[in-house]
């Protein structure tokens, strides 16, 4: 019972974490083009480059969240099927 905890765990961990990082990456860019900031000054550039880096990190961290928990459900269901004899 506590590995499925474990295993739900990580699969909402990876759900917030790759909505966060959507998040994170969508707001700077919608605030860029609702309010029309044509001529972009070097600190919004460096500001944008850094929300969409740590984005794409927060993105890594999730899928890899994800991958773990996909790995573990792959090693517990073949498990399951060698241990049945399928």
């Amino acid at each position: 019972m506590k590995k499925k905890k474990e295993h739900n765990l990580l699969i909402y961990q990876s759900v917030v974490i790759i909505a966060a990082a959507i998040f994170i990456a969508l707001v700077p860019s919608l605030l860029v083009w609702t309010f029309h900031i044509l001529d972009l000054d070097p600190a919004v550039i460096i500001g944008l480059i850094c929300c969409y880096g740590f984005a794409a990190l927060a993105l890594r961290a999730g899928l890899g969240f994800l991958m773990q928990a996909r790995s573990e459900d792959l090693a517990h269901t073949s498990g399951k099927l060698a241990h049945e004899g399928k």
